[in-house]
């Protein structure tokens, strides 16, 4: 028989074992409640009860062994118990070790208005595209104002449609599905592009559809007229029972790289309300087909289905079209609307599109001198150009290139410094990128594209009878300039 002072003792280990089991419970429950699990992310609350948890158990975990041993003297029962407690401690410090993610990026600035005529700095829209752009029906792109009739929204979400067709004389062999993933993988650079304010998704479809006339019957969408419509209206008709097209804003047509009535390369469709066809009630004003990239191995097919959407929000081609054939030597790699890559637009196109706000941009209209700090066009926030403009359809950009996001395999980083007409027509060269040093022949060259040397260094300067830009060192991710607009 136990003594009292026994009988006490017991009772004592026996309230011991108690509450270390009722913090234990406690314990879990507080991290049940919390939702962490091991590996996953958690908020910073969540952490905290996790760690007070394992705490609680790491404390109380002799006393329940005290407990336990009191009553349990079999070797095998002991280790049984060891090995429990164990276990639960591993559990426990795994939930502790939950990730707590970093806080979200700064909101962009608030939106502004996308930039009328009347927007600081912004040029006069193309004498011949408000002669003709109306009686034809559809946009003709240029450098200024971006005419929001006839362009997608430039904010928001875009929702579009992949259709691979193929035709009775050109029948196609490529995988369409393959071919409809690539399409898409790019549309997600929008959001960077945009600094969050643009979104594009696109639904695709499995296998070829076979138009009902030979293809030579069909009219290229670059013509823009009934010919354009008449091939859309049939191919987004092939696929009606599979795509609402009351949500859908954006075709891309996927064409097999031989169909003879596909002569010009990859046109963007964009018409005026009025002008387009209806599916499920919805008009359909924006549209392109791709067929060359399909024949072209170095094409990105991902960043060619990107530049030609760009049409749609209303950007112009940014090469050359010779009698000889194309130039890219004018913007190179720099935007997306010259050689199609994934680097970012030029910060004149993301002002034009309402990516930028006026307060991030340093407007010279009149002769005088300004010092800025020109913060990384790759990133959300700070002056992103400096517009020297010199008549009402002309300017200079000044602009800052680092290689951060999807600019982080530019060959070479600095301040770029480039012209813009907005009176040159579509396809004639309306940007030309001024070269700091010359492209050199050779590995470097032939690895880093046109124009791979144009950005201007820290004490580099740039001048001519209308501008003179001087880099005056870094700041910063960015640069410090001074630009100097003459009289």
């Amino acid at each position: 028989m136990l003594s009292e002072d026994g009988v006490v003792r017991r009772r004592r280990i026996l309230l011991a074992g108690i509450a270390a089991t009722l913090a234990l419970v406690a314990a879990l429950a507080v991290v049940a409640s919390g939702g962490a699990e091991s590996g996953a992310v958690c908020t910073p609350a969540q952490k905290v009860k996790a760690q007070k948890a394992l705490a609680a158990y790491v404390k109380a975990m002799p006393a329940l062994r005290r407990a336990y041993f009191s009553t349990h003297k079999s070797a095998a029962q002991r280790s049984a118990f060891v090995r429990a407690q164990q276990a639960k401690l591993r559990r426990l410090r795994a939930l502790a070790t939950c990730t707590v993610p970093p806080p979200p990026p700064p909101p962009p600035p608030p939106l502004e208005p996308v930039p009328g005529a009347d927007a600081p700095c912004m040029l006069a829209p193309s004498a011949r595209s408000a002669q003709n752009e109306m009686s034809w029906g559809y946009p003709l792109f240029h450098e200024g104002p971006v005419n929001l009739a006839g362009a997608l929204g430039t904010r928001g979400r875009v929702r579009a449609v992949v259709i691979a067709i193929d035709f009775p004389d050109a029948p196609a062999s490529q995988d369409a599905a393959a071919l409809a993933a690539a399409t898409v993988a790019s549309l997600g650079r929008f959001e960077e592009y945009s600094y969050g304010r643009l979104s594009v998704s696109a639904q695709t479809l499995p296998g070829w559809r076979r138009m009902s006339q030979p293809a030579s019957s069909y009219a290229s969408l670059s013509d823009g007229g009934p010919g354009a419509r008449t091939l859309l209206s049939e191919a987004t008709g092939l696929v009606d029972a599979e795509v609402d097209f009351a949500a859908v804003e954006f075709v891309f047509v996927l064409a097999p790289g031989l169909a003879p009535y596909q002569r010009a390369g990859n046109p963007a469709w964009s018409v005026f309300p009025g002008h387009g066809f209806t599916r499920d009630g919805n008009e359909i004003r924006h549209a392109t087909t791709l067929m060359r990239v399909f024949t072209q191995a170095y094409q990105d097919v991902g960043a060619t289905a990107n530049h030609e959407l760009g049409h749609s929000l209303g950007l112009p081609e940014a090469y050359r079209q010779t009698p000889t054939g194309t130039r890219f030597d004018l913007v190179g790699m720099w935007d997306l609307m010259s050689q199609p890559n994934q680097h970012h637009f030029l910060a004149w196109h993301k002002y034009r599109l309402g990516w930028l706000n006026a307060a991030q941009v340093t407007c010279l209209d009149s002769p005088r001198q300004a010092q800025v700090t020109l913060a990384p066009l790759e990133t959300a926030g700070g002056m992103k150009a400096v517009v020297v403009r010199t008549t009402p359809t002309q300017a200079y950009v000044v602009e800052a290139r680092r290689k951060l996001g999807l600019d982080a395999n530019l060959c070479k980083e600095g301040v770029l410094v480039y012209t813009v007409d907005s009176q040159v027509d579509n396809g004639g060269g309306p940007i030309v990128v001024q070269r700091a040093a010359e492209d050199v022949p050779g590995p470097e060259r032939d690895r880093c594209d046109t124009l791979y040397n144009a950005p201007f260094q820290p004490g580099q300067v740039f001048e001519d009878g209308n501008v003179k830009v001087s880099v005056l060192g870094a700041a910063g991710d960015g640069y410090a300039v001074e630009v100097t607009r003459k009289g």
